[in-house]
């Protein structure tokens, strides 16, 4: 059902009598438009969640600027498919919670270059320097852990009671 990998995310997968375009069109309904604008509703309600669908696919994050400004941060979006198996005539939407993928690029390189340091800086004697090189490649990586269950919790929330049980 759900696991979680080294870069934190989890898959889920459910199934629904729904057809897609009814599942697509509640997405949309439950959903704001990711802008740059900072708008009076964001502001004071936070639980809004911003979304985009394309086509069978959509993108959502739980927090009010994660598909715009967060392009390059450590926020889990979700990002899913909506597809019709015709013989059963169930539709199934697959999902999975992750790190944007330029965030997990990033992460990875910058990871490297930060061991590539700490491992320099044991070289020479430069204890502090290593320290700090691993507390960079560990504090984001503790971030993504730690809030990996709480987005799961609001994702399927928003799936199970929003979408599926409306």
């Amino acid at each position: 059902m759900g696991n979680a990998k080294i870069i934190p995310f989890f898959r889920l997968r459910y199934e629904t009598h729904l057809s897609p375009v009814q599942v697509l069109e509640r997405i949309r309904d439950n959903v704001a438009k990711p802008e740059w604008a900072i708008t009076t509703p964001k502001l004071i309600q936070y639980s809004i969640i911003t979304g985009k669908i394309t086509g069978n696919e959509f993108e959502v994050s739980n927090t009010r600027y994660g598909l715009t400004y967060g392009r390059m941060n450590y926020l889990l979006i979700m990002k899913g498919s909506v597809q019709s198996e015709k013989q059963s005539g169930v539709t199934s939407i697959s999902l999975i919670i992750q790190p944007p993928t330029a965030t997990t690029c990033f992460y990875i390189i910058f990871s490297a270059l930060m061991i590539l340091l700490a491992r320099y800086a044991i070289r020479h004697g430069d204890v502090m320097l290593a320290v700090f090189s691993i507390i960079f490649v560990v504090v984001p990586y503790l971030s993504l852990v730690f809030q990996l269950p709480k987005s799961i919790h609001v994702y399927r929330r928003f799936i199970e009671q929003d979408i599926l049980n409306r």
